[in-house]
């Protein structure tokens, strides 16, 4: 009765959190989605590589349009700029954009609306984190201020792939459905394609089965099959994020680079191949997003990725969920490297006027002590997430991980 209780008390704060923040804040990133599912709705829009995001944006629309009402007509009829600009053109044509749509009427109420779809996939994770490991993992993610900054304050729409993530590794390692798990985190790849690097430490964790192991990888496959019928122009050939995976790298000469996340994911799944425990693949997949995070570049958005995992892991550890929180102080400082776009824009709808004259960070620092001091902040989280790799490490050595 007790854990019920304490399970009420965080989903009420959590909720509570995120609808106090949910009506007045926004950013560029979360009208474009919603503008490409408006012209799919209307006919004059043709997706690419992120279509199945669109498609959803535009269902999503469809059910909101009745609590919208004349405003779902309205609030389109406003120039828009390019979803990403490459110059300082396009930049001014994007916010024009943005401070031309939080500017309208009633754009409270239109922000919480578009965010609403948002908050019930964001639950959907915390009661998967319940089921999978427990009441500390659903705390942890019902207050975790980056699932809140992210979801309820930029708008982003992290938390849908993460809930098929989650519902793949509920179904694949709690229920045994093992194919069904593995076509559930294909649908999350057609949102975001970065859990196709999931799979291989599924199908190593599945060598006790080897003639499912192959129904299991069709059944992975399956959902990215529209891919294969996008234009090569904007499907699955164009990767614009791949290189992000890339990005700390050692060149040793001529075609010779050692990539470090791509050495590190296959000493990691190397590792994986002598483990006699399925359960020990939260484990490695927590270690996996923490070797992510910290060697290789990033939008502020996808830091929503490790925190699940992260969840999974808290449960009893006080030292890494202590060590967590300090490290945020560089994550929150680190989205200043993108300017007022991504950190004072984000409260403009209060009062877009007054908002826009305050200057940021990089307006107030010279630009190369501006540079050097992301690159302290960018250095500083990648080495409170190595100390946590360092603390979870420690721990498993100690003691079998049991998720």
């Amino acid at each position: 009765m007790e854990k019920r209780r304490d399970i009420k008390k965080y989903l009420i704060w959590g909720i509570s959190l995120r609808l106090f923040f949910s009506p007045f804040t926004s950013s560029t990133d979360l009208l474009w989605p919603y503008h490409r599912g408006f012209l799919l709705l209307k006919g004059n829009y043709s997706p690419g590589i992120t279509f199945f995001a669109d498609y959803l944006h535009g269902l999503f629309l469809v059910m909101l349009k009745p609590l919208l009402g004349s405003k779902f007509l309205n609030m389109w009829n406003i120039p828009w700029g390019p979803t990403h600009p490459t110059t300082s053109l396009e930049v001014s044509s994007m916010l024009h954009t943005f401070f031309a749509f939080i500017s309208q009427p009633g754009i409270f109420w239109i922000l919480f609306l578009l965010k609403l779809p948002y908050l019930f996939f964001d639950l959907g994770c915390a009661f998967l984190l319940l089921r999978i490991k427990g009441e500390n993992s659903f705390r942890f993610w019902m207050l975790n201020p980056v699932i809140i900054f992210i979801t309820s304050i930029y708008g982003r729409y992290e938390v849908i792939p993460i809930f098929f993530i989650l519902l793949g590794i509920y179904l694949w390692l709690k229920k045994g459905f093992r194919e069904i798990g593995f076509f559930t985190i294909g649908i999350a790849s057609l949102i975001r394609l970065y859990p196709l690097i999931l799979f291989p430490f599924l199908i190593v964790g599945d060598k006790d089965k080897p003639k499912r192991i192959f129904t299991s990888i069709l059944a992975g496959i399956l959902p990215l099959l529209p891919f294969f019928f996008i234009p090569k122009s904007e499907g699955i050939t164009s990767l614009p994020h791949l290189n992000y995976l890339l990005s700390m790298n050692f060149f040793l000469g001529f075609h010779s680079t050692i990539y470090i996340f791509v050495l590190g994911y296959f000493l990691l799944l190397f590792k994986s191949f002598y483990s006699n425990n399925r359960e020990n693949i939260v484990f490695y997949l927590v270690i996996l997003h923490l070797l992510l995070f910290s060697t290789c570049y990033f939008h502020l958005q996808f830091y929503a990725w490790l925190i699940p995992f992260l969840s999974l892991i808290i449960s009893g550890r006080r030292d890494i969920e202590k060590f967590f929180y300090f490290s945020l102080i560089f994550y929150f400082l680190y989205i200043f490297q993108w300017g007022k776009v991504n950190s004072v824009f984000l409260f403009a709808p209060l009062n877009p006027s007054k908002i826009i004259s305050i200057p940021s960070l990089q307006e107030l620092l010279s630009p190369e002590t501006f540079h050097k001091f992301m690159g302290i902040v960018r250095t500083g989280l990648s080495a409170s997430l190595i100390w946590i790799m360092f603390l979870i490490v420690k721990k498993q050595s100690k003691e079998q991980f049991e998720p």
